[in-house]
């Protein structure tokens, strides 16, 4: 049913995460993420459909380490707009973009390929990466960390949680949680 399908794309970068984690460190959460949306739509929604489209290990604004690619910006924003054209093409109109970076531009370029793909194929493609990653650095998740931790934070663990943007804890405990052998 072209009305109740979701195409799920996850687009993050090969990037350098420290010694102590992978260059997929991205796509593995993203993926991970996009993953576990599928799986609870499908059980709130029993009727609907959820395509994973094969991971993209695009991405821009990374850090310029060993290991890290780098797009430009309109070569992530052209890929990003084709897969609009093609799913709008083939008559389904739902696409949520899945990333895990937070690099400033790639998470605007993602946000700009939406806002574009929806306008011009009236269909509806959202990212809601830098949604996420603003509520992170602003403590909104702070309450559920805890419970998850079963333990407050202290005032220390709050303040740094807010510079926890890079192979900290945020995405060494992902890392442990979905891909531990790594």
């Amino acid at each position: 049913d072209k009305h109740r399908t979701v195409f799920f794309l996850t687009i993050s970068p090969l990037e350098e995460h420290a010694p102590y984690l992978p260059l997929g460190t991205d796509i593995f959460t993203s993926s991970f993420f996009a993953q576990s949306s599928a799986e609870e739509l499908i059980q709130k929604k029993q009727d609907w459909n959820v395509v994973m489209i094969p991971p993209l290990y695009l991405g821009t604004y990374v850090f310029k380490f060993v290991g890290s690619v780098r797009h430009r910006q309109k070569i992530i924003l052209e890929v990003l707009k084709d897969y609009g054209k093609s799913i709008a093409s083939w008559g389904f109109q739902y696409i949520v973009l899945f990333s895990a970076h937070g690099g400033a531009g790639h998470i605007a370029v993602l946000e700009e390929a939406a806002k574009k793909v929806s306008k011009k194929y009236k269909i509806k493609m959202i990212s809601l990466t830098g949604k996420i990653a603003v509520d992170f650095l602003f403590g909104k998740f702070v309450e559920k960390i805890q419970a998850n931790l079963q333990r407050p934070l202290d005032e220390k663990e709050v303040t740094n949680l807010k510079y926890d943007y890079h192979a900290g804890w945020w995405e060494t405990s992902m890392m442990l949680k979905i891909r531990p052998d790594l």
